[in-house]
């Protein structure tokens, strides 16, 4: 890259990969990475970037995962010599519906990154003597259907699927709860 027009970037982690477009202000592509965790990655096991439990109806990702496979997509673009210094913005998309669990410590391990480490050991378990910043190991992916009884149960409570999105805007929809009691309603 020899121009000096500013960079955007665009990250979107999807289920799968995370891929990563950095485009100019007239929407011309100048760089694509895209790392795919099952084989970019395959020490967390995951099969279609997902880790399934068939008895409790659990789909998850590791966090972790993706924290490695942001910390490859920038080294990739380090080595083939991407001029960061270039960027003014930098976007990102996660549709895939998964959920974060930041822990109370989170902020302050975040505002002490270190650029010489990778993300990984800073941001997991054995990071820098800290803990970790989630709280959970693992996310709860849109396919996760863990919380079948806490949905069916909340819409018993209110009269039904229809009643419940008159009340709140929508019917009850699966959301990965490892810390709260089962069932969610008594």
């Amino acid at each position: 890259m020899s121009s000096s027009e500013p960079l955007y970037l665009g990250l979107d982690l999807s289920t799968q990969q995370l891929k990563c477009l950095a485009i100019t202000g007239s929407l011309s592509v100048m760089h694509e990475e895209v790392v795919t965790f099952d084989n970019d990655l395959p020490h967390y096991g995951t099969k279609k970037g997902v880790h399934t439990d068939s008895v409790l109806d659990e789909v998850t990702a590791p966090v972790a995962m993706w924290i490695e496979a942001l910390d490859l997509v920038l080294s990739r673009m380090k080595k083939v010599g991407f001029e960061f210094g270039r960027v003014r913005g930098v976007s990102g998309a996660g549709q895939q519906h998964g959920s974060v669990f930041w822990s109370n410590g989170a902020e302050e391990v975040l505002g002490g990154l270190d650029s010489r480490r990778g993300l990984v050991e800073q941001l997991g378990e054995k990071g820098d003597g800290r803990g970790g910043v989630f709280t959970w190991e693992r996310s709860p992916n849109w396919q996760d259907h863990s919380t079948q009884a806490q949905c069916d149960e909340f819409e018993r409570c209110v009269g039904g699927g229809e009643i419940l999105a008159a009340i709140t805007g929508s019917k009850a929809h699966h959301v990965f709860t490892p810390f709260l009691p089962s069932p969610l309603l008594s």
